[in-house]
């Protein structure tokens, strides 16, 4: 989400949230990928290009270096130094409460972020966007919320960059290394999705003589 926020404020790509991508229905995912086509090829035509945003678990997987594009790859998953407190919580919905139970461990992650162009110019934008999603040291917003939230953000942490071009095909490709430590891989797990809330206490009186 903070690469996609900073390429749909720039103009650069299509606002995935403005098309049912991810429907269940089949024709509902075939309008919404021509439609999203279409916003694509009318970025092109504004702008000379568009950028597209690859998320893949290998180099082998990106598909064809079709430039400028940016692409995130995870590089190691590793176990984390902190866990979790597994003790039952309850979250208020609405009127009732949501049984929830947390995962016990956490994990470090490490991911490279691959900016690849055909030429200076373009890279210079993909570098500017990616220094605004990015912060060398800081947090970035969760994919569930489309703001900083006051927890359950993101904190990374710049450790590392390189170039990997491709000479031969006349591509500029930089990368950027980041870390996440201590970080939950899943949702807390719900125990029971309806509890009631305690309305009334009686108390018996008990009576000593």
């Amino acid at each position: 989400m903070a690469v996609t926020d900073q390429l749909v404020k720039y103009g650069y790509a299509p606002d995935p949230s403005d098309y049912e991508l991810d429907s269940d229905v089949l024709s509902i995912i075939k309008n919404a990928n021509i439609n999203y086509a279409a916003e694509l090829k009318n970025i092109i035509n504004d702008k000379g290009y568009a950028i597209e945003l690859f998320s893949m678990s290998s180099n082998q997987a990106r598909g064809i270096l079709q430039t400028p594009r940016i692409v995130i790859d995870t590089q190691y998953i590793q176990p984390g130094e902190l866990g979790g407190d597994t003790s039952p919580v309850y979250v208020l919905n609405g009127n009732t409460y949501i049984k929830q139970r947390n995962p016990s461990l956490t994990s470090d992650y490490t991911f490279n972020v691959f900016a690849v162009a055909s030429n200076v110019k373009q890279m210079r934008t993909l570098i500017s966007i990616l220094l605004e999603a990015f912060p060398r040291r800081g947090y970035i917003k969760s994919y569930l919320d489309f703001n900083l939230a006051v927890n359950n953000n993101i904190f990374i942490n710049f450790i590392g960059n390189g170039d990997t071009p491709n000479l031969e095909e006349g591509i500029i490709e930089k990368y950027y290394s980041f870390e996440i430590k201590d970080i939950f891989e899943s949702l807390p797990q719900t125990i029971d999705a309806s509890i009631s809330k305690i309305s009334t206490i009686t108390l018996n009186q008990i009576k000593i003589n």
